[in-house]
């Protein structure tokens, strides 16, 4: 059995990210992708205030999970990354673990917090996409980039993309976190979607 997390915050790419590289391969794989934001949307539409549908979107999202896991099915679904609470991330993440469940990421970064904030005004402005103030994006910036780095253990397989010129390039932690640790692969070229290995 296997998770996949799509994870970035805001104006990362992930949407695009999926859309572009992984979309086909889940539909082929039976690889159920869930997307609280696009439940959200749908429940807007619907009548539902725009505070209730946020709230109803992410209880939707946990009880797919729950669904997924129980059936013992193949899932993946996009989070920030920066939910740390009972029904956060993590902690679904840490419950897989207990499952049984391989779990692999790919996490889409830009080097650079104020191209994520540019991003997503440029979405609302256009309509595509729902506001988020700035100062939320930096502060789940900064908790993205460290959770990812203290929980890169529970992982059995974590990618880096580099999406800051918004071309989806592999990376590593060294390059776009400026550490040390080893890295984990080499940088390549463009992402392709050859480049990805999702099917074991």
């Amino acid at each position: 059995m296997k998770v996949i997390l799509i994870l970035g915050v805001n104006g990362s790419g992930k949407s695009t990210f999926y859309r572009n590289n992984l979309k086909e391969h889940f539909e082929k794989e039976n690889i159920f992708y869930i997307n609280a934001d696009e439940i959200k949307q749908q429940l807007v539409k619907d009548g539902i205030e725009n505070n209730q549908a946020k709230i109803k979107s992410g209880q939707i999202a946990i009880s797919q999970m729950g669904k997924y896991i129980k059936e013992k099915k193949n899932f993946a679904f996009e989070t920030t990354f920066t939910d740390d609470g009972a029904m956060g991330s993590i902690a679904i993440m840490k419950e897989l673990k207990k499952q049984n469940y391989e779990i692999e990421g790919y996490f889409i970064h830009s080097k650079d917090v104020n191209l994520n904030i540019a991003r997503v005004e440029d979405r609302f402005r256009k309509g595509t996409g729902h506001f988020v103030p700035a100062n939320i994006i930096k502060h789940r910036y900064e908790l993205c980039v460290n959770n990812v780095k203290e929980y890169s253990n529970l992982f059995n397989k974590l990618e880096y993309i580099d999406n800051t010129n918004l071309d989806f390039k592999k990376s590593n932690e060294r390059n776009l976190f400026g550490v040390k640790e080893k890295k984990l692969f080499s940088p390549k070229e463009k992402m392709k979607n050859t480049d990805l290995d999702i099917s074991r």
